[in-house]
């Protein structure tokens, strides 16, 4: 039997862990979207890895969902997309892809705060 102080630390220990696991799966989500500039090319490879691990905490279809919605976000800012809005804009002048570029980082930074705040809330109050 642990002492008291110690069992409450392993606690701790633990939730830290989740809450390290948790924000970890969310920025895969964004990674794989970003990477892939497909949310069907981004979840494929992470979709299960993801319900296996939501199921190890108690919550599959939650970390299924955040997976689908940080990819799916993410396409938005990838190169392959990026370069798609160039073609049909009649092509690119000096600078723009580096602008296009840095709009689309800046646009998956903020998609990941909102990603990790609403998994937050549903995390822990739902």
């Amino acid at each position: 039997m642990l002492p008291a102080f110690l069992s409450y630390a392993a606690d701790d220990i633990e939730e830290v862990r989740t809450q390290a696991t948790k924000q970890y799966l969310q920025e895969q989500g964004l990674i794989s979207g970003y990477l892939t500039g497909s949310s069907v090319g981004g979840n494929a490879p992470m979709m299960t890895m993801q319900s296996t691990i939501g199921s190890g905490i108690g919550k599959p279809l939650f970390f299924a969902a955040l997976q689908n919605s940080s990819a799916g976000h993410a396409v938005f800012a990838s190169m392959p997309i990026i370069l798609l809005i160039l073609a049909i804009s009649g092509g690119a002048r000096q600078g723009e892809e580096s602008d296009l570029v840095r709009y689309g980082l800046l646009m998956v930074g903020l998609v990941a705060i909102v990603i990790v705040l609403t998994a937050m809330v549903l995390v822990f109050y739902c």
